[in-house]
């Protein structure tokens, strides 16, 4: 019989870290983007953790406040590799700038910002967590796109490259874990549409996770690529 107890965090360290790790290694000069974004994923992660298990899923995790150490640990590792995964693919490099205390702070304010938009569309909306979150990420995706067009290519390609690592690392989860949708999903709560055997909205979810993650540290710092 499997044991589903410890599925999440295979999940983790089988599929999303090594990818992190890999992406952390081959680029020296992005690891301050790198670390900055996951430990903000993290922080979202720890926000939102409850809020998705009320109507979206209820995975098998070790508690931590409330929240839920996986999802803290997913949290790092997606939002990180969102990050600099169009950089690395693309071979990127950012225009010298000296980053201040300022950016730090702005990219908290909008964190909290996309926080409390998803929790006003659960709360006084009833949208599920997973619409919900959707939704607020799309808003400030498609505004930075509007305000830096330059930054277009790099937030496609970002949600691209989380959709796909999504859609390839899920089939590999699920040969160890073949029950895992059933027995961790609320199905039900959701739209019942699947691609390759994976629920539509954890594709479209990864994807607007990249379309915001990856140009917010650039927008956020005024950072411009070099041609």
């Amino acid at each position: 019989m499997i044991n589903y107890k410890f599925a999440y965090l295979v999940g983790n360290i089988l599929i999303l870290v090594p990818v992190w790790l890999i992406l952390f290694l081959v680029r020296r000069d992005l690891r301050k983007e790198l670390m900055f974004l996951s430990l903000m994923g993290a922080l979202m992660a720890f926000l939102t953790s409850s809020w998705f298990m009320k109507d979206y899923w209820i995975p098998v995790c070790i508690k931590f406040f409330g929240s839920c150490l996986e999802d803290i640990l997913n949290g790092f590792v997606l939002v990180g590799t969102a990050s600099v995964i169009y950089e690395v693919i693309f071979r990127r490099k950012h225009s010298n700038k000296k980053i201040g205390l300022y950016v730090y702070l702005i990219a908290f304010v909008i964190e909290i910002s996309i926080f409390l938009i998803f929790i006003i569309l659960i709360k006084y909306f009833s949208f599920n967590s997973i619409y919900s979150s959707v939704i607020a990420m799309a808003i400030f995706g498609l505004a930075i796109m509007l305000i830096r067009n330059d930054l277009i290519k790099d937030a496609l390609f970002s949600g691209l490259f989380m959709g796909l690592i999504f859609i390839i690392g899920y089939p590999i989860l699920t040969r160890i874990y073949p029950e895992l949708f059933i027995r961790f999903w609320k199905l039900s709560n959701l739209s019942g549409i699947y691609l390759t055997g994976i629920p539509i909205e954890e594709i479209i979810w990864a994807f607007f996770e990249g379309l915001l993650v990856g140009p917010a540290y650039e927008f956020i710092a005024g950072i411009r690529y070099k041609r």
